[in-house]
């Protein structure tokens, strides 16, 4: 008899803003949204952001922000000539990410809907965020929820570097810049694999973390692919059924769970409807099972686009180190083919993630074709 649901997983793993129209005759105060609600982050660019705060506060389109020094933005960019699986180094096999700050022209931002939290706006393909910037409030908050999740990285604040987001006629929050710290040191020493990373903020190892999304995704799985799941689960108890056999089963579940999932998904939290605390994790995994194409890549049926996906990899974690309202930011890394796996590597980064239709982390990362019938789940250390 096979020993348990874990040991098939390892092995799958092995396998595979409003305008108004009218001129207003007076001003109107617009408070900051309440962080209670549902809101979208905005994108502010262009005009939204100012050098210097101005002499007279625009009309309407709150938020503005006031960046007087863009190049305080700092992000990975790739250098000619260094790409593949060193890109985002300064060299080839390099250990020092190529960090360089925001040019003046161009600069565009995530701002959360609370206005307490700005990030660079960027689809992470040419720049990668290394920092973001948050009130001093947000950062004490989330330093101590990662303290309660046992987290070896938490969050350093600048106060000699900040931003302004204009919220209203007369409202202001100053942000500052914010960068982690790993073990109260180098963040540089963060490891490369996503598990790897995820672990270090939820207060695990990098195989604890597989283990229990694995679990939580199974847990799901009973109530969302019900008989699929029933009959995995009985033949990976039957020792006459051959392996792959029994794991390409994970076809059916996919198949159920898709036409089931619809509106259960906001009643069981998955999916964009995601909402892990500081100090706990996403993880979007494929569903599914196919022919192995050599180095490590596995090909699945996508049902949703009616083709293969060549997969390198079953899921990726975004830990969450910061929160406001209904915004995330998370901390990230991810296998980028050099074999550091968990050992150090400089590429992290940060992104945030809204509630907002295509905000969210599942949304973002489904749109991709490195995945194949995915679910996003919450991960913790406990799960």
């Amino acid at each position: 008899m096979r020993l348990s649901l874990a040991v098939h997983n390892a092995q799958a793993r092995r396998d595979q803003a409003a305008a108004a129209t009218g001129r207003c005759v007076i001003p109107v105060v617009i408070e900051p949204r309440s962080p209670g609600v549902v809101q979208r982050y905005s994108v502010e660019a262009g005009a939204k952001i100012y050098a210097n705060a101005p002499a007279k506060r625009p009309w309407f389109s709150y938020p503005y922000a006031v960046v007087s020094t863009p190049a305080d933005f700092l992000a990975q960019e790739c250098l000619h000539n260094v790409n593949g699986i060193h890109e985002f180094l300064t060299a080839n096999g390099s250990n020092l990410a190529n960090v360089v700050g925001h040019g003046n022209n161009g600069l565009s931002l995530r701002v959360s809907a609370d206005y307490e939290m700005a990030i660079e706006h960027t689809n992470l393909t040419a720049r990668q965020p290394k920092v973001f910037y948050a009130t001093t409030a947000v950062v004490n908050r989330s330093n101590t929820a990662l303290g309660n999740a046992h987290a070896t990285v938490t969050l350093a604040i600048d106060l000699n570097r900040s931003i302004s987001i204009l919220t209203g006629w007369w409202g202001t929050k100053t942000l500052y810049r914010v960068a982690p710290l790993f073990n109260n040191g180098n963040p540089d020493l963060l490891p490369q694999n996503c598990n790897c990373m995820g672990a270090e903020v939820i207060g695990t190892n990098g195989d604890n973390a597989s283990s229990a999304v694995d679990r939580v995704v199974d847990g799901h799985m009973v109530a969302l692919a019900p008989t699929a799941f029933r009959e995995y689960k009985r033949a990976w108890k039957d020792d006459s059924i051959e392996l792959d056999d029994v794991l390409d089963m994970w076809n059916d579940i996919a198949a159920e769970y898709l036409r089931r999932v619809g509106n259960l998904q906001q009643g069981r939290g998955i999916n964009r409807f995601a909402a892990p605390a500081v100090g706990t994790a996403y993880c979007i995994k494929s569903l599914g099972h196919g022919p192995d194409q050599g180095n490590g890549v596995t090909r699945v049926y996508d049902i949703a686009s009616g083709a293969n996906r060549d997969l390198g990899w079953p899921y990726h974690f975004g830990g969450v180190v910061a929160q406001s309202g209904t915004d995330r930011i998370t901390l990230e890394n991810y296998a980028r083919g050099d074999n550091r796996q968990a050992g150090r590597d400089p590429r992290w980064y940060f992104q945030m993630y809204g509630t907002g239709t295509g905000q969210s982390f599942h949304q973002f990362h489904e749109a991709k074709q490195q995945y194949a019938n995915p679910i996003t789940v919450v991960v913790t250390r406990n799960s």
